[in-house]
């Protein structure tokens, strides 16, 4: 079944069974396309694969469906592959846009990342250093508080020290006046010897009975001279024997060849 319709001022003849009205407006589409629009059917008859069409000049011109398809359907896919190129250059290009933004901004991240790192590496120079010296002030802080926990038992040392101290001082002054003893007894023990020298005299003298008036007068005069001498020397024994017990003084109590007379203290 044949049936004729218009397309672009043109009319044209198709099967109705076969859908031949859209063939044949892709064929004209893609005759008007070689034609600069200057090809123009007055009829056409579709007939099998083949498309009859009528030129306004009166030529007859034959249409291959099969091969205008294949070109159609080349230009369809030429148009579709630029299409998508474009669309996909453009994205593409948004997309390279978008991630150079974003690199840009991942760098300028690292780098303050970086001067960041830099300067926390210094402040962790400092920080040891706070560390070590907040542990010796907390050393130095446990040290006091031994100190101040252990003030009284070092006052009660330090008044035993200062005891100590004043019993020196006094043991000092004992032995000073010691020394002064033992020279005043020193002293004593000279004189004593210096009596005895002066008693052997006086029995050598009294041994002789030449002059009996002047031995017996100066017998006497060394008698009263060693009765003094007596009477101070039991004294400084007894102070002596206070410091030193262990020193004794020996004195002569009876002087021999003065008439057995006995020296009594005052």
């Amino acid at each position: 079944m044949k049936e004729e319709f218009c397309v672009g001022g043109s009319r044209v003849s198709g099967d109705a069974r076969g859908g031949a009205g859209d063939d044949a407006d892709q064929i004209l589409a893609l005759l008007a396309s070689r034609c600069d629009g200057g090809l123009r059917f007055l009829s056409g008859v579709y007939i099998g694969s083949v498309y009859l069409g009528v030129c306004p000049h009166g030529r007859v011109q034959f249409v291959f469906l099969a091969r205008s398809f294949e070109a159609i359907s080349a230009i369809c896919c030429r148009c579709q592959l630029e299409r998508f190129n474009t669309l996909y250059i453009n994205k593409l290009e948004r997309e390279l846009s978008s991630s150079t933004a974003k690199i840009a901004a991942l760098e300028s991240a690292v780098r303050s990342i970086g001067d960041r790192a830099a300067a926390w590496d210094n402040i962790q120079n400092h920080m040891t250093v706070w560390t070590d010296q907040s542990r010796t002030m907390e050393r130095k802080l446990d040290l006091l508080n031994r100190c101040h926990e252990k003030q009284d038992t070092w006052e009660v040392k330090l008044n035993a020290v200062d005891a100590l101290n004043h019993k020196l001082t006094a043991l000092d002054k004992k032995i000073n006046a010691m020394t002064r003893l033992e020279f005043k007894v020193e002293q004593v023990s000279e004189r004593v010897e210096e009596v005895n020298s002066k008693v052997n005299w006086v029995k050598k003298q009294m041994a002789a009975p030449e002059q009996p008036m002047i031995t017996e007068f100066a017998g006497r005069g060394l008698l009263s001279s060693l009765a003094y001498h007596v009477t101070i020397t039991p004294s400084i024994t007894l102070l002596y024997s206070s410091s030193r017990p262990s020193v004794t003084l020996v004195y002569p109590q009876q002087v021999y060849g003065s008439r057995f007379r006995q020296l009594r203290p005052r």
